[in-house]
């Protein structure tokens, strides 16, 4: 055999395996962005679905919370399931009515909890006294409540330095809270005592909201599952009202 054919001959074998591997990948990039371009679509026509079943929902101020129908909610996999194609069986009547019993449950501790807390702070009387007619800069932030119990004062450990920069300037600025690492009603008074001792500016919710206010939470919270189920009853029987239905009991 002639070395020279045999060389061009391994070239061109070589070249042909190169081109066939590079028209695979164009292959599999061009299957790729059609699939992402069709789940594009998907996740745009549910979005669009979802934006005009809520303007109908919303006209029921009890709906305005709905963590599906403000399309923030995940439990249910709404999304998930409708890329897929799958539409779940309709919730039994026996499961609608178990959701609302464990609804109810589920809230009245949550109640409860935020009710002892808001007697906790009443009881502290850790109060922040606002100046309206001055600038106030608000410092959203987490309150670790073990780290505050055993310092026996607030660090702000998020925002650095921040507090005295206002207070070299004389600025105003209150703390809006966030309970992190403990909701037990008896930490939660040691909490407010320490802020209160320490003149630490911390304006809570359970300041802000009135003891009324507690009342109508609670006759929300006993009406809205029956709202939920109204508005998922005027629903049709489109796919896309289906998994609504499906999703809307799921994370209730």
């Amino acid at each position: 055999k002639n070395p020279l054919v045999v060389r061009l001959y391994l070239k061109t074998n070589s070249l042909i395996k190169k081109s066939l591997r590079s028209l695979n990948k164009i292959v599999s990039c061009s299957g790729t962005l059609r699939f992402m371009q069709t789940e594009e679509v998907k996740r745009k026509k549910l979005f669009d679905y979802l934006s005009l079943a809520s303007q109908k929902a919303y006209g029921d101020l009890y709906l305005l919370t709905n963590d599906v129908l403000c399309k923030s909610e995940t439990r249910a996999r709404m999304i998930e399931l409708y890329l897929e194609g799958k539409v779940p069986y309709p919730i039994s009547l026996i499961k609608k009515i178990f959701k609302i019993i464990l609804f109810y449950l589920k809230n009245t501790v949550w109640f409860l909890r935020y009710l002892l807390a808001k007697l906790a702070h009443f009881l502290s009387n850790q109060r922040y006294h606002i100046a309206g007619t001055k600038e106030l800069y608000v410092l959203d932030v987490f309150f670790v409540v073990p780290n505050i119990i055993k310092q026996k004062k607030f660090n702000d450990v998020y925002l650095t330095g921040l507090a005295d920069v206002l207070d070299k300037i004389g600025e105003n600025y209150v703390y809006i809270p966030s309970w992190f690492g403990s909701w037990n009603t008896f930490d939660l008074f040691k909490i407010f005592r320490i802020l209160k001792k320490n003149d630490c500016p911390v304006l809570t919710e359970f300041q802000v909201l009135e003891w009324s206010d507690y009342v109508r939470v609670l006759f929300y919270l006993v009406a809205y599952p029956f709202h939920v189920w109204r508005f998922i009853d005027e629903l049709g029987d489109l796919k896309e009202d289906r998994l609504l239905s499906f999703s809307l009991w799921e994370s209730l």
